[in-house]
């Protein structure tokens, strides 16, 4: 499995996406949030040769798990060559920060 978070990015910086060069048909994705107060709000999804991962931070907490349907060596190799791949660019659109507090 894998996540992309962003690292050292200003918070005045768009969010990212990753897009990697993966059989689409070879990985699951599962976008989740930490905070049930923050939607999903990413652009994760599977396109005919790629795959779109929301790339997590500190300001825009939705983010992607990319899951590899096969566990043979080779597989698991490719993948992480995948992974390692992938070009990471802004989504172009705005995201508002959402803070919310269950009690």
């Amino acid at each position: 499995m894998a996540q992309f978070w962003d690292g050292l990015r200003p918070v005045w910086d768009p969010p990212h996406v990753a897009k990697i060069p993966i059989d689409p048909t070879s990985v699951d994705l599962i976008n989740l949030t930490p905070n049930s107060f923050c939607p999903v709000t990413g652009k994760a999804g599977k396109e005919s040769d790629t795959v779109i991962a929301d790339v997590g931070d500190g300001c825009h907490p939705a983010y992607t798990t990319v899951i590899g349907r096969d566990s043979g060596s080779e597989a698991v190799e490719a993948f992480r060559a995948a992974m390692a791949a992938a070009t990471i660019r802004p989504r172009n659109d705005r995201v508002d920060v959402m803070v919310g507090v269950e009690i």
